[in-house]
């Protein structure tokens, strides 16, 4: 298939392909806004006491809105682990775009 991809235009075909396979374009654009909420762990290695481990882990929650529209984002993210002050309740929000 990515043979016949190439042939066809390289990138822009793709996108085509992808489209179609999200149900169209119409649809597609049709989205004005997203929401999404995750939780993950990164390790700290340079606080951590050695290079080869254990290492310290930060855990952290993320909510983000993003409006397609007005061109604008929401974000915040709440750390829960080593690196965060006030015994988990560390947060850092961003907010861009118009208001």
């Amino acid at each position: 298939m990515m043979g016949r991809v190439k042939q066809r235009g390289g990138n822009w075909a793709l996108l085509w392909i992808a489209l179609a396979a999200m149900s169209g374009q119409e649809k597609f654009e049709a989205i004005h806004s997203t929401a999404f909420k995750g939780i993950g762990h990164h390790y700290m290695l340079e606080p951590s006491e050695r290079p080869e481990g254990p290492w310290l882990l930060d855990y952290f929650e993320i909510s983000e809105l993003r409006d397609f529209d007005k061109g604008r984002l929401r974000q915040e993210i709440k750390s829960k682990g080593c690196n965060s002050t006030n015994a988990g309740r560390a947060r850092r929000g961003l907010s861009l775009g118009p208001s």
